[in-house]
C-alpha cells in the first residue's frame, strides 16, 4: 500500500551522546515514480537538541529544490519529475541537548498515491564528526 507515513531509513542514522555538538554531510540517492506521489523527508534527533539542516536535491534535468530543517521532524517535500533518480546534499549541525539519542533520516511518499513509490538507493551515506 501507498505510504504517506515518515518512516526511519535504518542505515542513515548516527548516536549522540549527550550534550554533543556534531557536523554531518549526507549524500541520499532516491526517486519517485511520479510527482503525485512525490518524496516527504526529515531528520528526528532527541528531544531538546538544536538542529540547523540545508538540503539541495534536484528535482529534475533542470530544477533544484532547497530545504531548511531547524527543528527536529521538521518535514522537506520535493515534487520530482518522474522516475528521476538524483542524489540529495545534506549538511547539518547539530548541538544534542541532555538527552543521548540517535540523528535518523526518515522518509515516505508526501502524498499516498497507489501504484507509486519513493526510493532510497543503497550506497546512500553520512559522514560525521564529532566537534565537541
Amino acid at each position: 500500500p501507498p505510504r504517506s507515513t515518515l518512516f526511519p531509513y535504518t542505515t542513515l542514522f548516527r548516536s549522540m551522546a549527550a550534550n554533543g555538538y556534531y557536523t554531518f554531510t549526507a549524500a541520499i540517492n532516491f526517486s519517485s515514480t511520479s510527482p503525485a506521489a512525490d518524496f516527504k523527508y526529515t531528520f528526528t534527533a532527541p528531544t531538546g537538541a538544536s538542529v540547523y539542516i540545508t538540503s539541495i536535491a534536484p528535482t529534475s534535468q533542470t530544477a533544484n529544490t532547497n530545504c531548511n530543517i531547524t527543528a527536529s521532524g521538521t518535514t522537506c517535500a520535493l515534487a520530482s519529475t518522474a522516475n528521476f533518480r538524483s542524489t540529495m546534499t545534506v549538511t547539518g549541525y547539530i548541538v544534542n541537548g541532555a538527552n543521548a539519542g540517535n540523528l535518523q533520516l526518515q522518509f515516505a511518499q508526501n502524498s499516498a498515491t497507489p501504484g507509486q513509490s519513493v526510493t532510497i538507493y543503497r550506497g546512500s551515506s553520512m559522514a560525521w564528526n564529532k566537534t565537541q
